[in-house]
């Protein structure tokens, strides 16, 4: 490698050679294609950087498309472009596609970080390196080329890519990092190379992986490597591999005397080999398996957590068993308790009750049975987990639908509930990202929450007519008298007006509706509950009527499109997160009644152009309520109180604090038993 270069790549990670040049916030050229793009130099290298001191002061320097170019020429000197600095194009959610030069060998840390509409990127052959996190957060990223000559992907590279879906690791890496793809849902099919040794922990948490080939050169995996990968049945290994075997499509070490692991949708009966001594601890971390065998060799412990449809297991080892939920046997009992009908599986509790345990046959439209030997049943816990059904019928002859029944079932199109069930457990239909249609029943009596959570297809949930607990109203879901929406449907779109017999929201209640550009509240609703419009990107502006007096925890979080709000005088509690990460909001009039602004409140409001507070006391707030938000716009606040803000903590950070005439509320109190926001946030990008 060219001395030069080598030197400009040490000191691009951190090394002690300073950067020589001028400030990234000075030194911007226009390339052939119109772009405007921001540089380090170094000896005759250029790193691309950010506009600004840090790499939040600008909203958005990147959008659309972008070209970097091969060299750049800055005051009658060309530079070679060597490098892709940190944080460059972090957070610009209007980039959409990046062709990288030929030249370039290293991508910085979390240099595409939250690039939420980068759909493309053009990697050259040149790059080496691509470091930790570079494209975390690139969610519509759906492919990815990594060049021979790429020898190291760090940890967390890809992590919630979640449109990534196919990758070839080149022959010249040796160690797959640490979550280098998490969260990478739907990421299918992976090509590991000989070349690779190691592959480290959640390398692959939450990939929809059917089956991987680990290669012969791997020596190491960590024993979470494949963690939640649930949709995961087979693992082979290469029959040369001097570390791991395979066997029916599960992980063992070489003398096969080890099960390292036995693949997450893997399902039904399985008999542990003769001679494994020792399971690994995760190993069956599983959510299809109902009977397992355990033979005399086993000498250490088994953990069967979340093994949710396990019923039987047969141990012929001498250790001990602790039961919790299932039956364990020393020897194959003279009656089981596990009965096959048709394709399906049942199990008869001790109790007399039944439950649907599986369904074995390759229908892929299906009506569960009526009744179980004229008895109603119940569908077990994560009975149809993440399985293959398009559509499926609900016979009255079952009671309740259990807990994530059909959760993670993607290619589930349409549900229909028949008179007679009852109860809908949390999470039944959490992530069937194909669910368009759901029918419930005048006999539905209890609808548990997050039951069709990240249903981004769902149009309509219709409730028949005589429910006294549910009622539906264009394909939204509220309570009998429809005074609160429970749910709109995620692939709503345009604009809604919720009716105005509502006086209030369920937690999450337009959650992930994307396609939605305005909805218009009830003006008798006094308060937005938790989460309730998160992650609606669409919406472009709200209007909070009056008798609204509080804004709940996360209730327009990553509402990325919204550029107005507008808070009446009655709101007087804004809880944590409230509008954290509404990056295109240009300003917001924080009423006279607010008190205090709790933890992220504004927190990555990056477009604000202007903060208006009209409360003479300065509201308490935090070091993060504000956190990435300009502190140079103007801050216009009542005119006697001026010097006041400017003294108080936090607010003082702000340049800009100017007088300005308000008028005088009616009624300004303090208000009594206000609800104090809990201490921490959890800071996740969308899709983690």
């Amino acid at each position: 490698m060219n001395l030069d270069l080598r030197r400009f790549l040490l000191a691009a990670i951190g090394s002690t050679l300073m950067c020589l040049g001028a400030v990234a916030s000075d030194t911007w050229v226009v390339n052939s294609s119109g772009d405007t793009i921001w540089y380090d130099f170094f000896g005759k290298w250029a790193k691309v950087t950010y506009k600004g001191e840090y790499s939040d002061s600008y909203k958005n320097e990147y959008s659309g498309s972008v070209v970097i170019p091969e060299k750049v020429t800055y005051k009658d000197v060309t530079y070679v472009v060597g490098v892709i600095g940190s944080s460059a194009f972090e957070s610009c959610d209007k980039l959409t596609n990046v062709v990288i030069p030929n030249g370039v060998r290293l991508i910085q840390s979390h240099a595409f970080f939250k690039c939420f509409a980068l759909k493309s990127v053009s990697i050259p052959d040149s790059l080496s390196v691509i470091d930790r996190r570079a494209f975390a957060g690139c969610r519509s990223l759906t492919d990815v080329t990594l060049p021979k000559k790429t020898k190291t992907i760090g940890s967390g590279a890809f992590h919630s890519c979640v449109a990534l879906k196919s990758v070839t690791i080149p022959d010249s890496v040796k160690e797959i990092e640490k979550e280098v793809f998490k969260h990478c849902s739907s990421l299918a099919n992976v090509s590991i190379s000989d070349s690779v040794k190691k592959i480290e922990s959640d390398a692959f948490y939450n990939c929809s992986l059917t089956s991987i080939t680990i290669p012969k050169g791997v020596t190491e995996i960590k024993y979470d490597a494949f963690r939640r990968c649930i949709r995961l049945q087979n693992i082979y290994v290469e029959k040369d591999n001097p570390s791991y075997c395979s066997e029916e499509g599960v992980l063992f070490d070489k003398t096969k005397t080890k099960l390292i692991l036995f693949p997450s949708a893997k399902s039904g009966f399985y008999r542990i080999p003769e001679g494994v001594r020792e399971v690994e601890s995760t190993a069956f971390n599983n959510y299809g398996l109902i009977s397992i065998t355990i033979p005399l060799s086993v000498k250490g412990n088994i953990s069967f957590i979340n093994c949710n449809k396990l019923r039987e297991v047969y141990n012929y080892s001498d250790m001990p068993i602790k039961s919790d939920g299932f039956d364990v046997y020393p020897s194959v009992p003279a009656v089981s308790k596990l009965k096959t009908s048709g394709d399906f599986i049942f199990y008869e509790r001790n109790d007399s009750t039944v439950e649907l345990l599986a369904y074995t046959g390759e229908a892929k439209s299906i009506t569960l049975p009526s009744n179980y030997k004229g008895k109603k049943y119940t569908i077990a816990p994560m009975a149809f987990y993440a399985g293959e059904l398009t559509d499926v019928t609900i016979p009255g002859g079952v009671s309740v639908i259990g807990e994530g029944a059909f959760s993670e079932s993607q290619t589930l199109k349409n549900v229909v509930i028949q008179p007679g069930v009852k109860e809908i457990e949390t999470f039944v239909f959490s992530g069937c990202s194909a669910l368009r249609s759901v029918t419930i029943p005048a006999s539905m009596k209890l609808i548990r929450t997050g039951v069709f959570d990240e249903c981004v297809s769902l149009m309509n949930i219709n409730v028949a007519k005589g429910n006294p607990d549910f009622s539906s109203e264009n394909g939204v879901l509220f309570n009998g008298d429809k005074t609160e929406l429970i749910l709109c449907p995620c692939a709503k779109k345009g604009v809604y007006k919720i009716p105005n017999s509502v006086r209030s929201l369920e937690s999450n209640a337009f959650e992930n509706c994307m396609g939605l550009t305005n909805v218009t509240l009830s003006n008798k609703m006094n308060k937005v509950g938790i989460a309730a419009f998160k992650n609606c990107i669409g919406l472009k502006s709200m209007v909070i009527p009056k008798n609204v007096t509080e804004i709940g925890y996360k209730a327009f979080l990553n509402c990325m499109g919204l550029t107005s709000v507008t808070l009446h005088d009655d709101v007087s509690f804004i809880d944590m997160a409230a509008f954290e990460g509404c990056s295109s909001l240009e300003s917001i009039t924080i009423p006279s009644r607010v008190r205090k602004l709790d933890i992220s409140v504004f927190a990555g409001c990056r477009g604000l152009k202007s903060i208006t507070c009209k409360s003479v006391t300065p509201p308490e707030i935090t070091w993060c309520t504000f956190e990435n938000v300009d502190r140079n716009i103007p801050v216009y606040v009542p005119e006697k109180s001026v010097e006041m803000y400017k003294k108080a903590q936090y607010w003082s950070a702000f340049k800009n604090i100017e007088g300005k005439p308000f008028p005088t509320p009616n009624e300004e109190k303090e208000e009594e038993g206000v609800i104090e926001a809990v201490d921490s946030i959890d800071y996740v990008i969308p899709g983690w």
